[in-house]
């Protein structure tokens, strides 16, 4: 179902238009009540993940384009925050957070203060506790990242 959400997305609005940001938009609410429900269930972050990757690529260029995006990202990181504090364990909102982080720092790393960084290091140590099937993954994340 997600994967026809996007679909539709794109085809109903293109991909670089006003108006396919304002749908992307209305859609975190959608994702974000998902996941609130079912914090463990991936497909609804699969589809969240998705929706900032379209929402970064397709805001304008202007300064006025990124201070809304980075604007936005921030407040995507404080919704992932609160989920964390009722789901502390949650590992897709872990990683959420860190790729927010990650999209911010690829905008304009002067962006991304130094507790986000910190953040970012202490979510990448504590998913392979969590989820150590995928250790390896996240010991790659954090070479990559930090």
């Amino acid at each position: 179902a997600w994967h026809q959400r996007r679909q539709l997305i794109e085809k109903l609005h293109g991909t670089n238009t006003e108006r396919f940001v304002e749908e992307v938009q209305k859609e975190f609410e959608f994702v974000r009540s998902a996941v609130y429900v079912e914090p463990a269930d991936q497909s609804g972050w699969v589809y969240y993940h998705w929706l900032v990757g379209a929402l970064v690529k397709s805001m304008p260029a202007s300064s006025k384009g990124l201070e809304s995006t980075l604007a936005f990202l921030d407040s995507e990181v404080s919704q992932c925050m609160a989920l964390l504090d009722i789901e502390p364990d949650c590992k897709l909102a872990l990683l959420a957070v860190v790729q927010l982080i990650q999209e911010k720092s690829k905008l304009s790393k002067a962006s991304v203060t130094e507790q986000q960084k910190q953040l970012c290091e202490k979510h990448l140590k504590r998913l392979p506790e969590i989820d150590p099937a995928r250790k390896s993954f996240y010991i790659f994340l954090s070479e990559i990242l930090l």
